[in-house]
Order: structure tokens, then C-alpha cells, then sequence
């Protein structure tokens, strides 16, 4: 149980760490699209996508407090 909750921990930092720096990236793109950001940091969203379908399977699976 104890590594659940680290996990969850674990994909919940990354989740947010991989939010930010996408919005940052977003904005950064937006101001000057010449540079192209987001064709960078398609690893960003990956990471993104596994941490976040990763996560739900945790919390899907995790027992129901009563």
C-alpha cells in the first residue's frame, strides 16, 4: 500500500511538472511561432499521456475508503 501511494505521488508530480512546462511551451509558441516549441516537446506529451492513463489505473484500482 505504501508504494501505491508513492506511486501516486510520483505520477501526480509528473503530471504537473509535464503541464506547466506544456503551457509554458504554448505560450512560448504563440509569441514567437518561428522558433516551433511545440515540435519540440512532443516528449513532453507523451510522458504526459502515460503518466495521466498510468495514474487513473491507480486510482481505479485502489480500494474504496468507507
Amino acid at each position: 500500500m505504501k508504494i501505491k501511494r508513492r506511486m501516486i505521488k510520483l505520477f501526480l508530480h509528473i503530471n504537473m511538472v509535464c503541464s506547466l512546462i506544456l503551457l509554458t511551451v504554448q505560450v512560448l509558441d504563440w509569441y514567437n511561432p518561428y522558433m516551433d516549441f511545440m515540435g519540440y516537446t512532443s516528449w513532453v506529451l507523451y510522458t504526459l499521456c502515460v503518466s495521466t492513463i498510468l495514474l487513473g489505473l491507480l486510482a481505479a484500482f485502489q480500494p474504496a475508503k468507507r
